[in-house]
């Protein structure tokens, strides 16, 4: 079987939030869609929806045989192949697992307020880190919709996911706008001077911003087609993935693409995620590229 889009469902409308964007995926990428659906070795007398079932394991997964089948079957049609599957154990890993044979995973991710706001579902967090596969995120509120736009914030310390941004872009009919983002973060381009709070320093500024045009124009005459246009911008900012979601609604665009550094531990509690905040902030689905390790 050619490597499929992966996607999974636990019969939520949470989880059916991803159809849409994993149909679309689908076509764009020529592949057929897996549907997986993992039966919680956690709370085996549960049904989806966290309702006691009264139903033994083994009457439990037949259970979800059906109920993946009947999913699939909202999405089958239109040349779109689906195919479906079962496990049992742990949805982070057995997601994992399957998304190592895939040629893209997508995942719906939860919507939480307050102090649960500021980091993402378990799941999706882990997969953010650790997949390998590009992964395609799709927050509570997003749309689906025709890529017209896509952004690509750009690293210039790491390379750019350059290939998948091909891949999404060369099999299209219709035009498609790419814009290449930086975003020069505060703590590259300040300084502090005596009895003063931190300042930007204007040389520093003028030396990054061409340096990031430099190589954000090299990469955007390797991208450049006849239905292909690519544009640029650089911009200061104190916090980069506040900047990223900010153009993303000044471009109107309809997929993010971008790079996920995979940091863990201190490193990324004292950092923090820019990934996973853009995923939260953005107001499109957002496709990360975990970089190589």
């Amino acid at each position: 079987m050619t490597s499929p889009v992966l996607i999974t469902t636990d019969f939520s409308s949470a989880a059916r939030r991803a159809y849409a964007p994993a149909v679309r995926l689908s076509r764009e990428l020529g592949a057929p869609l897996l549907m997986l659906h993992v039966v919680d070795w956690v709370f085996p007398g549960l049904k989806p929806g966290g309702v006691a079932s009264g139903l033994p394991a083994m009457d439990l997964e037949a259970a979800a045989k059906a109920g993946v089948e009947a999913e699939a079957d909202r999405l089958r049609g239109d040349g779109i192949t689906v195919h479906t599957l079962v496990r049992t154990g742990n949805i982070a890993t057995e997601l994992a697992l399957e998304a190592q044979t895939a040629a893209a995973v997508v995942l719906a991710t939860h919507g939480y307020g307050g102090a649960k706001g500021l980091v993402l579902g378990s799941t999706a967090a882990r997969l953010v880190r650790d997949c390998a596969t590009p992964l395609l995120t799709v927050a509570p509120g997003v749309k689906d919709r025709p890529i017209r736009t896509i952004l690509v914030p750009v690293d210039t310390h790491e390379p750019p996911c350059e290939a998948l941004i091909g891949a999404l872009t060369r099999p299209r009919t219709e035009p498609v706008r790419v814009e290449l983002f930086h975003a020069i973060g505060q703590p590259a381009v300040t300084v502090m001077e005596p009895g003063l709070a931190a300042v930007w320093d204007s040389k520093i500024v003028t030396e990054l911003a061409q340096s990031s045009r430099d190589q954000l124009e090299a990469l955007a005459a390797r991208l450049r087609s006849d239905r292909v246009a690519v544009t640029l911008q650089v911009e200061l900012a104190r916090r980069p993935a506040v900047a990223i979601a900010d153009r993303c609604r000044a471009v109107n665009a309809d997929l993010v693409v971008m790079t996920a550094h995979g940091t863990r531990g201190m490193a990324r509690l004292l950092a923090g995620s820019v990934t996973e905040e853009v995923i939260r902030r953005a107001p499109c689905p957002v496709m990360t590229v975990r970089r190589p390790r």
